[in-house]
């Protein structure tokens, strides 16, 4: 079973009982669901003088970093559908040794590659 460990700053951490793709779906609900509500907090940002406001508005991404974060949403995805197919084919039983042995190198690679990825992504995110 896949399951991510999701940083929401200030200490919160939170396991997630799915892989990245399904976590970006959910995402994506909950900013539908919540955008009213941000749309209150803007209001009343938007009335206070602009010194009180520069603590609360978070650092923009710049163009190279939302593309970036749109590459690895792609990215993300993709390897971790070749671990899924690679982790299904292990179970082949007309696999010889060798073969076994660079599938399972390369499910460590994919893993690697995805938590990398996660936290890049992860960062560009918290920005």
């Amino acid at each position: 079973m896949d399951h991510l460990f999701i940083f929401e700053g200030k200490g919160a951490i939170y396991d997630f009982p799915g892989n990245y793709s399904e976590y970006r779906s959910s995402q994506r609900q909950s900013e539908i669901e919540i955008a009213p509500e941000e749309i209150d907090a803007n209001k009343k940002t938007a009335d206070m003088p602009s010194g009180e406001t520069e603590g609360i508005k978070s650092k923009k991404l710049t163009y190279k970093e939302k593309k970036e974060f749109e590459q690895l949403t792609v990215e993300i995805a993709l390897l971790e559908e070749e671990k899924r197919t690679l982790e299904s084919s292990l179970s082949d039983h007309l696999l010889n040794a060798d073969e076994l042995i660079r599938r399972s190198n390369r499910i460590g690679e994919l893993i690697s590659l995805i938590d990398r990825n996660t936290d890049r992504w992860l960062a560009l995110s918290e920005s």
